[in-house]
């Protein structure tokens, strides 16, 4: 009887460990620290009644890329099949943002899209891919030189997805000119051909006996990787202004996909522009995807931002065979009275099948390459910053070896105003796999500087979760922001922990969800046993 009790109560005091241990990140954070600057306060949603919807052009094919999450704004479409669907009925509303909203209101339906995607054999990069991979303009690059490349091979299998605004307040955007429909024939005429010189030179180098490029050949093919980002930046990804429209942040855009053929890599596009006025240090769109079908979020798609021109933003995301929702927020609105008014306005959404894994098993991840945010971060072409303490971004690291790892943090102050006196390190807690530690990172105002705490991780599916610790701020004097630009693993030594032990523990909701169960069922039954030990002790007095 005292045996059951012990075990009872081990039970119980298992369970509350269990209850309170450390969620590494994953629970909402309080906001803190000093007041936004004026730039920064405008960036918050505004939650107003409205409704609506629209059109997109929709659009499928298979490519091949080195990065993941990543801004990307300098490729050329050439679709293997293009379909255009149309979403909900007329009408006007007036939105908060200090203009009419007009455009679609949405009646809650939506037309489906069939779309073919391409599957295409695995392989090595390209020689135009390994040479310029470690950009991200050109990573956008060698994916549409793939797309063009083997857009008459591979097998076709049906895949469908809708573009469904009936959650969210979308509007119809009224159709436009961007620029001149012969100026954008001419020019991605140029890029075709620009693109075609690229790929002769890719058979020479596959002809040229294993010897690979010549200096020679890496000069010329960068300067026509220039050539193609001067043409992207003059007349972006469209000549006419057509799509959808929202004025406010956190609206709900679900891309439902159907008949995924294969589990696989498909990377994600989104084609935006703004739909009113900039204020001048709005650098990117943000848009938080999150897989519905899961809960789980995939990370974030990053558009580069303008009044008049078409970007492209893309993400690699990883969908199981069958159906698929995805929901893609926009989470950076930005208005001020009479001042601006950041709306993004999609023109484009495209699912492109990828064989490249490559950059999801690199021990690197840059601030685009997030998983999870818990609180206020604000994003640039290379990093992310928060200007408040106590703000968790997350990591994922799939198939991650088990072992000890330097968890190496490379960031910089942010902002005009000067460090506080004596202000030496910014303190980052490092949470991953039920176990953390603290990051102390040199401050500078002006280079980027590394810190590092050390993890023993069990390795699988991991997710580090880096949290700001110490802010200081006082108003006209200094300011503490800090700004990440990468995160990077360097495996040091083997585990010495037990995955039992880290599953249980760990940072996920469902692991928990699934150990409580499994101790409700426990304590079930030795409760069950102490009753029938009762009845026992009764019957033989």
């Amino acid at each position: 009887m005292r045996y059951i009790k012990g075990l009872l109560f081990a039970v119980l005091f298992t369970a509350a460990v269990i209850g309170c241990s450390g969620d590494s990140g994953s629970m909402m954070l309080a906001l803190g620290g000093p007041e936004a600057s004026p730039a920064d306060s405008a960036e918050q949603a505004l939650d107003v009644e409205a409704g609506d919807s629209s059109q997109v052009t929709a659009e499928s094919s298979s490519t091949e890329t080195d990065s993941a999450g990543i801004q990307e704004d300098l490729s050329t479409d050439y679709p293997t099949t293009k379909q255009t669907g149309t979403v909900g009925t007329a009408a006007t509303e007036t939105g908060d943002s200090g203009q009419e909203a007009s455009g679609s209101e949405s009646t809650g339906t939506v037309q489906e899209i069939t779309e073919t995607s391409e599957s295409v054999a695995s392989g090595e990069p390209s020689p135009a891919e390994t040479e310029i991979q470690n950009t991200e303009e050109a990573n956008d690059i060698a994916a549409d030189l793939e797309t063009k490349e083997e857009a008459a091979g591979g097998t076709q299998s049906l895949m469908t997805f809708t573009l469904d605004t009936s959650a969210g307040r979308w509007f119809q955007t009224p159709a436009g000119s961007v620029v001149s429909a012969a100026e954008y024939e001419s020019r991605m005429a140029q890029i075709a051909e620009y693109q075609n010189k690229i790929l002769e030179m890719e058979e020479k180098v596959t002809g040229n006996k294993g010897k690979g490029q010549t200096d020679e050949d890496r000069g010329v093919i960068a300067q026509l990787m220039e050539k193609i980002q001067k043409i992207r930046d003059e007349i972006g990804y469209g000549s006419g202004q057509n799509g959808i429209h929202t004025y406010w942040a956190n609206e709900n855009l679900y891309l439902r996909v159907r008949n995924v053929p294969e589990s696989s890599w498909y990377r994600l596009q989104v084609v935006a522009k703004n739909y009113g006025k900039l204020p001048e240090w709005y650098d990117y769109f943000n848009v938080n995807v999150i897989n519905d079908s899961t809960g789980n979020s995939v990370g974030g798609l990053f558009i580069r931002a303008s009044d008049d021109r078409y970007r492209r933003g893309s993400l690699l995301v990883f969908l199981e065979k069958g159906d698929t929702d995805l929901n893609l927020v926009w989470n950076n609105d930005a208005y001020e009275k009479d001042e601006y008014d950041a709306n993004i306005q999609i023109s484009k959404v495209s699912l492109r099948e990828t064989n490249s894994q490559r950059a999801m098993h690199k021990l690197v991840r840059r601030a685009h390459q997030y998983s999870e945010i818990q609180g206020r971060f604000f994003w640039d072409n290379n990093s992310v910053r928060t200007y408040w303490a106590d703000q968790s971004i997350g990591f994922n690291f799939p198939n991650l070896e088990s072992g000890k790892y330097r968890v190496i943090i490379t960031a910089k102050n942010y902002g005009d105003l000067p460090l506080p006196k004596g202000y030496s390190n910014f303190e980052v807690s490092v949470d991953a796999d039920g176990t953390s530690g603290v990051a102390n990172i040199k401050a500078s105002e002006r280079n980027w500087e590394r810190g590092y705490a050390v993890l023993d991780l069990t390795g699988g599916n991991t997710n580090i979760f880096l949290t700001w610790l110490n802010d200081s701020y006082r108003e006209g004097e200094y300011d503490a922001n800090i700004q990440i630009k990468n995160i990077r693993l360097q495996r040091i030594g083997n585990s010495e922990r037990s995955a039992l032990a880290a599953y249980l523990l760990g940072a996920t909701g469902r692991n928990k969800g699934i150990v409580a169960g499994a101790l409700i069922f426990i304590m079930m039954a030795i409760g069950a046993l102490v009753l029938l030990n009762r009845r026992r002790a009764r019957a033989q007095i």
